[in-house]
């Protein structure tokens, strides 16, 4: 299987573009999972965080 890399565009479109947001874990602070398409219509899951001065924090960026 061959690795797909993301770029700053296939990230940032499923920001824009998200099909569902959930918590990822009840802890102190929410987590959320967003699932987006990428420029050539794969899928994309974004885990992100609100930081301390409400701007959106990527932890992690996969292909699922």
């Amino acid at each position: 299987m061959s690795a797909k890399l993301l770029g700053f565009t296939d990230i940032a479109i499923s920001l824009l573009k998200y099909s569902s947001n959930s918590t990822v874990a009840a802890t102190i602070e929410s987590k959320y999972r967003i699932r987006g398409a990428t420029t050539d219509g794969g899928e994309v899951e974004i885990i992100a965080k609100l930081g301390l001065t409400g701007k959106l924090v990527i932890i992690t960026v996969y292909v699922p």
